[in-house]
């Protein structure tokens, strides 16, 4: 008897004890509710880094094909050349590639180091007769560079003279095993972004940035307008 009057009370608990069940359930609540939602931020967040990642990828792929077609560009432009150095139809060849990569600011060839040829001439007057081994440090520097690895070599984003940003990239040509000068592409900093597929006005979640580490000052240097406090 006393066994079976006990029964109800064990049964009856959460009625017995309102404010206790309420809690209980409350709590209950909050950490199911909490699950979800960290559950849902997982998803979300993984579906962010995937999009993040494919987009990652395809600007490399990007970049990699216009720098690879870049250097193509110099090597045309350095067979215009002949035996002795002189070039030949220089202007015609480089209408028919800038026809081709609107991202070209210039294509050029540079003998000695002095910009005598570059294609087109309006709007890259201020180029002309340059010598990248007495303009400043850091043309020489990279010039050098370029010389030293006997191949390919980019500077920048640079401040052009032409007005602007760009990217310049140099092949040094040899005539006879001795150095002739280089033949060289000027990339628009802002086409080049484009042609990347790099433009911050289409994400809402994140946000491009281009930098690189300056060799003068060691800092880093950002060229892409906004935050850069990550």
């Amino acid at each position: 008897m006393s066994k079976s009057a006990k029964q109800p009370v064990q049964t009856n608990w959460f009625i017995l004890h309102p404010k206790l069940s309420s809690s209980f359930f409350f709590v209950a609540l909050i950490a199911i509710i909490s699950l979800i939602a960290q559950q849902r931020y997982l998803i979300v967040k993984e579906t962010r880094e995937k999009e993040i990642d494919a987009m990652l990828e395809s600007v490399e792929l990007r970049l990699d094909q216009l720098l690879k077609n870049s250097q193509n560009i110099t090597l045309t432009l350095a067979l215009t050349l002949d035996s002795h150095g002189n070039p030949r139809n220089f202007d015609g060849v480089a209408a028919e590639i800038t026809k081709g990569n609107p991202y070209l600011q210039a294509v050029q060839l540079v003998p000695d180091g002095v910009i005598r040829y570059t294609y087109p001439i309006k709007g890259n007057e201020q180029a002309l007769g340059l010598d990248l081994f007495k303009v400043s440090k850091a043309n020489a520097a990279a010039a050098k560079r370029a010389i030293e690895l006997r191949k390919m070599y980019y500077q920048g984003p640079v401040n052009l003279v032409q007005g602007g940003q760009g990217v310049i990239g140099r092949l040094p040509i040899y005539i006879d095993k001795k150095f002739w000068g280089f033949s060289a592409v000027v990339i628009k900093l802002d086409e080049l972004l484009k042609a990347a597929g790099i433009d911050n006005s289409n994400h809402q979640y994140y946000k491009f940035q281009f930098s690189k580490l300056n060799p003068s000052t060691e800092s880093e240097d950002f060229f892409l307008p906004g935050n850069t406090n990550f």
